[in-house]
């Protein structure tokens, strides 16, 4: 529902408009199924983990960026020539949130989920105002819950929002397990199996 509210509901971009997404999670993968939907392009995904870039390829980005090996910034204004119409920033990171607003083109937007453990500096003229950005904080998609789940759950119907391929399923005991593949990325969203009745 953040995600893909995010996208849907507080940036609502026109088709054929661009956006990056950044921090490819569960959220920021869940923004970009909804940018898929919404018909963005180009929808570019950046992450430092090539196993979640490679889904995110999978799933619908049109290009990918590991920030680790390559400037996320100039490589956007790259393949966008003038900058993103828009990006959506999910780790709460300074760093990448900078990121994320300095690959804008004029009056582009910035919308952002995270809550980050280090405070984010900037400056107001260089980073917001010369180019009459939009740094917009989002809480759960900006979406009500009746609203968007029945959305969300005729675009899975309808195979436009796989989110089996986001999720894999764990044993209780496993909980440390479901922890490590998390923080290496190669899971998405982690599930832990409490009562195996409930198990899809």
């Amino acid at each position: 529902m953040t995600g893909s509210g995010t996208v849907l509901n507080s940036i609502n971009p026109e088709p054929g408009n661009s956006i990056v997404v950044f921090g490819t999670g569960a959220v920021g993968l869940s923004g970009m199924l909804a940018a898929k939907i919404a018909g963005c392009y180009p929808i570019i995904a950046v992450d430092i983990h090539d196993s979640r870039l490679k889904l995110a390829k999978e799933l619908g980005a049109t290009h990918i960026i590991n920030s680790k090996s390559e400037d996320p910034v100039e490589k956007i204004k790259e393949i966008t020539g003038k900058g993103a119409h828009y990006s959506f920033e999910t780790t709460g990171v300074p760093e990448v949130t900078l990121a994320a607003l300095h690959c804008l083109r004029v009056k582009g937007i910035c919308a952002t989920v995270a809550v980050g453990k280090r405070d984010l500096t900037f400056n107001v003229f260089n980073d917001v105002v010369a180019n009459s950005l939009t740094l917009r904080g989002v809480i759960e998609g900006d979406a009500v819950p009746q609203l968007i789940i029945p959305k969300l759950v005729t675009f899975f119907k309808n195979g436009q929002f796989p989110i089996e391929k986001l999720v894999k399923f764990y044993e209780l005991e496993d909980v440390d397990r479901a922890f490590a593949d998390s923080s290496n990325g190669s899971v998405i969203k982690p599930i832990l199996i409490i009562d195996k009745s409930y198990q899809v």
